[in-house]
């Protein structure tokens, strides 16, 4: 649903002068309905279903607890995905990558206008504010590309991090 409200804007912003106050109507009007204040410091506690707890889902549910969030677990293995009475009180899904987006607790929370979150947009929801992202995709050369880009910004005297397959490195401390 962002993707659209994305696209929906960016058509508007397109149409020249005459539409500037219906987009930006339009994105606040986005903006009102998206949930965005996790990084804030002290956060805001949220309550989370967490979809799909193998080792990415698990890993999402461990930092939202970290953080204080009320985590709601949902997997096969739990026998719970049906369920849609867990979608009461919940702020935000977060999907994992294997779930269908047709799945009916997904179908049903964008019913409902609950946001959906890809676990890559949780974590950069995560990030401090301030937070520049440069993401890469694609199919071929994505690694290549990541190191150049980072090797780029740090000629031109940016701090910078990497997370990837290969490796990742945070705060200037590198992790494998």
């Amino acid at each position: 649903e962002g993707d659209d409200d994305v696209r929906r804007v960016g058509k508007l912003l397109v149409g020249g002068d005459q539409q500037n106050g219906r987009a930006r109507r339009e994105r606040e009007r986005i903006r009102a309905r998206r949930f965005e204040p996790l990084a804030d410091d002290p956060p805001v506690r949220v309550k989370v279903l967490v979809y799909g707890m193998a080792r990415s889902g698990a890993a999402v549910a461990e930092r939202l607890i970290e953080r204080g969030d009320d985590v709601v677990p949902v997997d096969r293995s739990l026998g719970n995905e049906d369920d849609l009475g867990l979608l009461q009180g919940v702020d935000v899904v977060v999907k994992s990558p294997g779930v269908p987006a047709e799945a009916p607790l997904v179908a049903e929370a964008r019913a409902r206008r609950v946001p959906v979150w890809s676990e890559v947009e949780l974590g950069y929801r995560l990030l401090p504010s301030a937070t520049r992202l440069v993401g890469v995709t694609g199919t071929n050369g994505k690694t290549t590309t990541a190191f150049l880009v980072r090797g780029l910004l740090e000629a031109a005297g940016r701090r910078t991090g990497l997370v990837g397959t290969v490796t990742a490195v945070v705060g200037g401390r590198e992790r494998a």
